[in-house]
């Protein structure tokens, strides 16, 4: 499943956020648990044409864009399932929305 555009959907995570999901996750051993694997993101994916508008919208600039095939192997879907880090490290991205990740780009 695609986006009704035909673009593939991902879930867009500022690079903060992402630092600081780092930063909680590195802090478990310090605390004497086990380290694990987590999924970190927002939960929430946005199609490629939706990132491409979004940035026209908060810049003023079309970015340029060629249309291709869906590249072999490539989910047409990567969203993030953030509940085990809300859980167990209490990290929610909170800097991730699509115009503030492009503004401070």
């Amino acid at each position: 499943m695609r986006h009704r555009n035909g673009t593939a959907i991902r879930d867009y995570i500022h690079v903060d956020d992402l630092a600081a999901a780092h930063i909680v996750a590195l802090e478990l051993p310090l605390r004497g648990e086990l380290g694990d694997a987590f999924n970190v993101g927002t939960g929430v994916g946005y199609s490629v044409r939706q990132i491409l508008d979004a940035i026209r919208t908060e810049t003023g600039q079309a970015v340029p864009l060629v249309m291709r095939e869906r590249r072999a192997g490539d989910p047409p879907v990567l969203v993030a399932d953030p509940a085990k880090a809300e859980c167990q490290l209490g990290f929610k991205a909170t800097r991730s929305d699509l115009g503030y990740i492009i503004r401070s780009a």
